[in-house]
């Protein structure tokens, strides 16, 4: 008997042990999963970092090439070959060391700067003489680029012009005693200001504009004097696009591949929008002639990006000037600036596509016409209700969507799309507690690049139609306080889609209107105004009639009836 409870007793510990150990041993099991699951999360994330790094990695190796072809082009331009030229012979000749320290070295610098005058002014008193020294080539120049506008000089400088036969001869002959502004768009000083190595040369601003700054893509124009200028076209008068692009030729319409990718779907939007008018029309990378074909017509898009990094860098001076420029860049911006000189010197015209900015460029002497960006059926902007791609919902989270018919059930109140920089920052935060309130879809990542393919931060066309059709309000912020009305941010986005745009006040245009379209408000004003149309029965009430009038703009465009573009 004793020996059977010695037994059992023995049995029950060893059963006991060995529950214990195949309990640890699961536990073990199970912890090395956990770390498994952990290192293969860890592998990935690495695997995603290294993906990005290459990808920085090829974008700087973009950059860089375009900074090189940049520093070769300053290094190819008139200005540095010039001063080159000069600092070589001004050391190695002590008799142009003396001459330049008297009156003929004075006179001389005075023939290079294309008449300024600045120094023989000084030394002469000689201003009224410098007209005898300007070359008729340069003010044929400053003639070419329309910046010089002769009613607005003869009244703003009414009662001091000396010179009545030859404005622009007067307008550089009082310099630098006088800087006078030629036209609306260009201010002589701000030129001066953010170019010291202009102002230091004594040369006129605008003569170094008009003949070495605008082939170098210097900035020329100002936030508020491009703001002034653009905001008085309200009429956008422009040329039909039948008078920019004739008929009877095929169509080469060119995208830098290494740009942005927005560029690529405007250039697949504007073929259809072209074929729709009867032309015949292709997307391509390079121009192309196929075997007995006629003389084709080269339409770039974004001309900042493809005559930059793309295959226009490499192309002659008579393939620049015989194509088609299709601007996409707002007067004031740093891309704008690379991409003036070919629009100021194209023989056949330019395609815009914000109204406003068509009208300036015909204001400026420039063949210009309007290009809408509108969701014709066919196109890549058409707004079709479709589900949001993997890649969307992999980098963020995406609510359940209800496509809602009535604007108070959308899913999102307030949707705002933008690349952020300082001034974004500071409005988005100083409305943080306000919006903070609502359910948002916020999407404002930093770039310092073109936005390809496949970037994290990169929101499609297609993912931005569904997350609007399904937000009561877009949200948009201006880049800065120019007011530049972004067409396709208001209208494509926004309008088409019923989602009501509050924006901050912007240029107007004929075609839709504030507090008919889309609502505007200033920024210390905006937080009320959010609260009042999110928060208020009368607000949402608002809201939906706004919403209504544009979705049945939206569906008259899309069966067929146009505005009047």
């Amino acid at each position: 008997m004793t020996q059977s409870k010695s037994h059992q007793r023995l049995k029950e510990f060893g059963e006991d042990e060995m529950s214990k150990t195949l309990v640890d041993l699961r536990k073990e099991l199970e912890s090395s999963r956990e770390a498994r699951a952990q290192a293969e999360r860890e592998i990935a994330s690495k695997e995603e970092e290294l993906a990005e790094l290459r990808k920085m990695l090829a974008q700087t190796q973009l950059e860089q090439d375009a900074l090189r072809m940049e520093l070769g082009r300053i290094r190819q331009s008139r200005s540095f070959r010039l001063s080159a030229r000069l600092s070589r012979a001004y050391a190695s000749s002590s008799l142009l060391q003396w001459a330049l320290r008297g009156r003929v070295g004075f006179e001389l610098v005075d023939r290079l700067t294309s008449g300024a005058g600045a120094r023989s002014a000084r030394k002469r008193g000689a201003g009224r003489n410098a007209a005898r020294y300007m070359d008729a080539e340069v003010i044929a120049k400053i003639r070419e680029t329309g910046l010089f506008d002769d009613a607005f000089y003869s009244e703003k400088y009414l009662g001091s012009i000396k010179n009545k036969e030859d404005l622009i001869a007067d307008c550089l002959e009082v310099f630098p005693q006088e800087i006078r502004d030629p036209g609306p768009l260009f201010s002589a000083e701000h030129y001066l200001r953010i170019h010291p190595d202009v102002s230091s040369s004594g040369m006129h601003p605008l003569i170094h504009y008009a003949v070495f700054g605008m082939f170098e893509g210097r900035e020329a124009f100002s936030a508020n004097k491009v703001r002034d200028f653009l905001s008085s076209m309200e009429e956008c008068k422009y040329n039909p696009i039948e008078d920019v692009v004739s008929s009877g030729k095929a169509i080469n319409i060119l995208y830098a591949p290494n740009g942005n990718f927005f560029f690529r779907d405007i250039a697949e939007y504007t073929k259809t929008f072209l074929s729709e008018k009867g032309y015949e029309a292709r997307v391509l990378v390079a121009p192309r002639r196929e075997p007995g074909e006629q003389e084709c017509l080269n339409l770039v898009v974004a001309p900042h990006e493809y005559m930059v990094i793309g295959p226009g860098k490499n192309w002659s001076a008579e393939q620049c000037a015989s194509a088609i420029y299709l601007n996409t860049e707002q007067w004031q911006t740093p891309w704008f600036a690379k991409c003036f000189s070919y629009m100021a010197q194209t023989t056949t015209g330019v395609l815009d596509i914000n109204p406003n900015s068509a009208a300036g460029l015909c204001r400026l002497g420039i063949k210009a016409a309007f290009l809408p960006i509108v969701p014709i059926p066919g196109s890549c902007f058409v707004q079709d209700k479709e589900m949001v791609s993997k890649a969307l919902t992999r980098a963020k989270y995406v609510k359940n969507l209800s496509y809602s018919d009535d604007i108070r059930g959308r899913d999102y109140d307030i949707l705002f799309v933008g690349v952020v920089n300082e001034r974004r920052e500071r409005v988005i935060s100083e409305l943080s507690i306000n919006i903070s309130k609502f359910e948002n879809f916020i999407h404002c990542p930093r770039f310092n690049r073109p936005i390809s393919d496949g970037d994290v931060d990169m929101l499609s066309n297609k993912d931005l139609t569904q997350i609007a059709k399904n937000a009561k309000i877009l949200l948009n912020i201006h880049r800065d306080d120019v007011g530049y009305f972004e067409w396709h941010r208001i209208f494509l986005y926004g309008v088409m889609n019923g989602c009501v745009v509050v924006s901050e006040p912007c240029f107007s245009n004929s075609f839709i209107k504030s507090d008919i379209h889309y609502i505007e408000a200033t920024v210390p004003d905006m937080a009320g105004v959010l609260d009042d149309l999110l928060g208020t029965e009368l607000g949402l009430v608002r809201l939906n009639e706004i919403s209504l009038r544009n979705l049945e703009l939206a569906k008259n465009i899309k069966s067929g009836e146009r505005l009047v573009w």
